[in-house]
């Protein structure tokens, strides 16, 4: 049997481990809030900077221009080198494809899928053959970009993949995301159906608005 100077040691050890538990949880949610300020030098508000990045077939895509005036999220993803490890970059590319497929022709929302490269020099032509693969595989049909020497990435300031940033009708940057981990999933779902809906909204108005006018005729 044990002595009661044991239990009482080993109640200490329980109410510590617990303790420690809760701060270490309290640490991570406010480290990964000060993340999604920090990882980013687009801020909220601000007008992101613009880029023109080729696809996968070559072809100009300048941010400002796809976008024009339509919400637009941006997202910077890597290939997976180690299949040991989660494919945050994947799940979420996977996930804005059902944003995409959802809102692209009802609301005119644009993705753009910004590939950052494992060097600062050219994409090699292997990655090109993973990257197109991935694309053929799970379906995605939203542009991906090349970022060649890593400028669109060194701009951004983005030092975690995946990161996203989403801009509103107004041209300024309403939400950014460093990472994509399961916890924060329901985050981001919620920042996307806020900036749809105030997507909606506007588009609502802009119609009821002309017929508004007529009716005051």
């Amino acid at each position: 049997m044990l002595k009661k100077n044991h239990l009482s040691e080993i109640s200490f050890i329980f109410r510590m481990v617990k303790r420690n538990a809760a701060i270490c949880i309290f640490l991570f949610l406010f480290c990964f809030e000060s993340l999604a300020l920090a990882m980013l030098v687009t801020k909220k508000g601000e007008v992101p900077h613009d880029f023109t990045l080729e696809d996968l077939d070559g072809r100009d895509i300048n941010l400002f221009q796809k976008a024009g005036g339509n919400p637009t999220i941006v997202v910077f993803w890597k290939l997976l080198d180690n299949k040991a490890f989660i494919d945050y970059s994947l799940d979420e590319l996977k996930y804005l494809q059902k944003y995409y497929k959802k809102y692209h022709q009802e609301l005119g929302l644009e993705i753009l899928g910004v590939y950052v490269p494992a060097s600062e020099g050219d994409v090699t032509a292997r990655e090109m053959e993973r990257i197109r693969r991935l694309v053929k595989n799970h379906g995605i049909s939203f542009p991906i970009l090349i970022d060649n020497g890593l400028n669109v990435y060194k701009e951004y300031g983005v030092i975690a993949l995946p990161s996203t940033v989403m801009i509103g009708r107004s041209g300024r940057v309403k939400f950014t995301s460093p990472g994509f981990p399961l916890s924060y999933q329901p985050v981001v779902t919620k920042q996307i159906a806020s900036l749809m809906e105030t997507e909606r909204n506007d588009a609502d108005r802009s119609i009821s608005e002309p017929i508004m006018q007529l009716t005051k005729k």
